[in-house]
């Protein structure tokens, strides 16, 4: 386990202008209802809008026939309702379920640098550490 010692300089003040990034990020779960189970129809429409599917062999999506529901992951909110608005445009039901996914980094204003720590538990000790010693905190949202 990495000792967060060896990041001290971020806040003990030897190198000034260190800051904690806070990034809120609207997030959405796409899944595509059918309400009578998935036709011919859907999955036509689904082949059309997602080019994974039109790569897959149609004896693979006729598989898909009858099911309730096909999941579309997660994904970034303005790229989730630009997907709802064109499967809308085929016929296609979309429910969303959504929430906020809140990171925090460490970033140095002067520099213009990142403090890049790959482990996340790590990385939580660091920002912790770095609110605790009184670093100022940005938010974003870009």
């Amino acid at each position: 386990m990495t000792d967060i010692a060896e990041y001290e300089e971020i806040w003990n003040g030897t190198e000034p202008g260190w800051v904690v990034v806070r990034h809120t990020e609207d997030r959405y779960r796409l899944i595509v209802a059918f309400e009578s189970g998935a036709e011919t129809a859907d999955l036509k429409a689904l082949r059309q809008l997602l080019p994974e599917l039109a790569a897959t062999p149609i004896s693979q999506l006729m598989a898909l026939k009858g099911s309730r529901s096909f999941d579309l992951g997660e994904h970034e909110s303005a790229d989730a309702h630009r997907m709802k608005a064109r499967f809308a445009s085929l016929g296609l039901v979309v429910q969303a379920t959504g929430w906020q996914l809140v990171s925090c980094g460490i970033f140095n204003e002067n520099t213009r640098a990142y403090c890049l720590i790959e482990d996340e538990g790590i990385r939580q000790q660091v920002v912790d550490a770095a609110i605790q010693h009184g670093l100022p905190i940005r938010e974003s949202t870009v």
